[in-house]
């Protein structure tokens, strides 16, 4: 009559019911009673596996030695996204909780959301509107992590009960952090140092300086050893550096002395005595060491294969103290495939090119609207495309690992792109979209170019600078004219994603400065004289209708349309919820995800080839399996 009645008759050896189902069954009392110890038998291995695996998962003093693997369910509304520059979550130090990037409650794009693995529910953390790349306190009671936008951009620290963020550093790279026992939150900085700050606050200090006779150009992924007695991160050398010669070095904390170790990527230190670490390839890899002596005491024996490796060897790996590894099964932002869809004003949509698809990173329309150049993921490199709608596509970058967020000029022969240039800054490269000319440079900056719009008259190109070595600025460049640009937007906050108008009059960009990312328009080229507020309660991404009527942009998950009256001066005369963007890729804080076409009556947006939440695999006593692959 219940469960509970059915549990304590599985659990009563000599239960029969007061109608005697045993002698209607026609089954002897005999079998009845050996049926009755099976199904007990049955049911108590069930509730043995399942203590079996909380104990694991718990972290119990006798925690059994089987390997376990258990999918994470995530409800509704609740699973988590995706994204380029970061890994998806990361366990606490017991096991016990998972924090990961997830969908935005507060605002902005993405959010970081608590799941304790003993409840069935996820809960978002106040305050953490855009995080990413977490880390946990060792206690587990609070968590360090980067902010994507925003006046207070940089590495932030929330405890878990419910206390406002506070801020440690400014200028956090998105490769990594973590914080040891020794009291600091290590990060990479930029321009790509280690460096170490109080968990409490404080001045924060270099840890590494970058070796320029060893042609290293960035510092990643720290991992503190216990006590604070070494540190391992990962090198990147090369003006065009590869993930797949990135390499595995180790700081004495105590001596400033610094090593190479192997080639890989994303190391970190396990209780059990091992460094485990990432290979391009996927590989997962572990080696026996001493971290009292600062030594490897082996080989590096492959554990799995697998694991998605992101832009900058990011990986969506996870390993607790207690033995416990989670992984995402499947691809990351940059590696799955994307169908490129034409959305209309009301939300319907339709493909670009039925049944085509790409592991695409970034994209844009030609003027034609006849092709499309893109940046595509493969074998930890990024290239950029051209592909015509109705023909094929073909490949328009071949030097360096990274060209990507391609822009066409206003004729639509030139795609323009960002590559990585001599030295390792992102330069604007250029060349003609059927590949007859050779690449040559656009424009160069020592912190770095990221984007790039062009006027409609061919006049003039207005890009943004820093985010990787420095703050955001937005240049202007007069083509075959000017030889050094000048600046258009280039205040203390962050100003990025230039837009021109078709006329040219007015120029659309997005800045930090009220401590949230909003849509704002001056005038050009004469861009001190004024500015205009565009979007209310936050807004990135502007793009120009062709007519110049509308400028649009994303807003709390929707894409809006904001009528734009230009004479006799320029004023927002309204604005229009046209559809909600959840369901395609618009995750990048500094980037474009989308553009328009059709005269402002249908827009470009990169659908996921899945639509499926990716899956969070959790491994309970996951370094058992490692001693035994070590030992075989």
């Amino acid at each position: 009559e219940s469960a509970a009645a059915f549990a304590t008759a599985l659990s009563t050896p000599g239960f029969t019911t007061a109608t005697g189902v045993t002698a209607d069954t026609g089954v002897s009392a005999a079998a009845a009673d050996r049926w009755k110890r099976l199904a007990f038998g049955a049911a108590a291995a069930a509730v043995l596996f399942a203590a079996a695996a909380l104990w694991g998962l718990v972290g119990g003093e006798d925690a059994p030695a089987d390997v376990l693997r258990v999918a994470v369910p995530f409800s509704e509304g609740q699973a988590p996204r995706m994204v380029p520059f970061a890994p998806a979550g990361t366990l606490s130090p017991d096991g016990s909780k998972l924090v990961y990037v997830g969908p935005a409650v507060d605002g902005g794009n993405t959010q970081l959301w608590l799941r304790n693995l003993r409840e069935l529910e996820s809960t978002p953390i106040t305050g953490t509107m855009d995080g990413w790349n977490a880390t946990f306190a060792p206690d587990g009671n609070a968590i360090a992590y980067g902010t994507g936008g925003g006046s207070a951009q940089g590495l932030r620290v929330v405890s878990l009960t419910g206390e406002p963020p506070i801020t440690l550093a400014d200028s956090v790279a998105w490769t990594g952090r973590h914080w040891g026992n020794d009291g600091y939150v290590y990060y990479s900085d930029i321009p790509f140092r280690i460096r170490r700050v109080p968990a409490v606050g404080g001045d924060p200090e270099v840890v590494t300086t970058l070796d320029s006779a060893a042609n290293e150009v960035a510092h990643l992924h720290p991992h503190a050893l216990p006590g604070g007695r070494g540190l391992l991160h990962t090198v990147a050398v090369g003006s065009q550096p590869a993930v797949e010669d990135y390499e595995i070095a180790l700081v004495d904390l105590q001596t400033g002395e610094s090593r190479r170790l192997f080639t890989g990527i994303n190391a970190r230190y396990v209780p059990s005595g091992h460094i485990v670490f990432v290979r391009a390839d996927g590989a997962l890899l572990a080696v026996p060491f001493d971290a009292k002596a600062l030594e490897v005491r082996g080989a590096p024996v492959t554990l799995m294969m697998g694991i998605p490796v992101k832009t900058y060897g990011i990986v969506d790996l996870s390993i607790a103290d207690n033995g416990t590894l989670a992984y995402v099964s499947g691809g990351g932002a940059t590696t799955q495939d994307v169908e490129l869809m034409w959305v209309d004003r009301d939300g319907g949509s339709r493909p670009l090119v039925q049944g085509w698809t790409s592991a695409m990173t970034s994209f844009a329309i030609s003027p034609d609207e006849q092709s499309v150049a893109f940046g595509r993921w493969a074998a930890n490199e990024q290239q950029v495309w051209v592909k015509q709608v109705t023909g094929p596509e073909a490949k328009l970058t071949f030097d360096g690992a990274e060209n990507y967020r391609p822009a066409w000029n206003a004729r639509g022969d030139v795609v323009a792109w960002v590559g990585r240039g001599p030295g390792g800054a992102y330069q604007l490269q250029q060349r003609r979209a059927d590949g007859a000319t050779a690449v040559e440079v656009l424009a160069s900056d020592e912190r770095g170019v990221e984007q790039v719009d062009f006027s409609d008259d061919g006049r003039w190109a207005v890009y943004r600078t820093g985010g990787e070595r420095g703050a955001r600025d937005i240049m202007a460049l007069r083509l075959g004219v000017d030889s050094v640009p000048v600046p258009a937007v280039a205040g203390p906050a962050n100003e990025y994603m230039p837009a021109l108008s078709p006329d040219g009059r007015f120029l659309a960009y997005v800045s930090d400065e009220s401590g949230q990312p909003e849509v704002q328009v001056r005038p050009f080229p004469n861009t001190e004289d004024t500015r205009w507020l565009v979007s209310q309660d936050g807004g990135t991404q502007p793009k120009w209708s062709s007519n110049g009527t509308e400028l649009f942009y994303l807003s709390g998950g929707e894409l809006v349309a904001a009528r734009i009256a230009r004479n006799p001066t320029f004023s927002v005369v309204g604005r229009t919820t046209l559809f909600a963007v959840t369901p395609y890729l618009t995750l990048n804080p500094f980037h474009w995800d989308y553009d328009v076409g059709g005269q402002g009556q249908r827009f470009l947006f990169a659908r996921p080839q899945s639509t499926d939440p990716p899956a969070v695999i959790l491994v309970l006593n996951w370094v058992e399996e490692l001693r035994r692959r070590l030992e075989e």
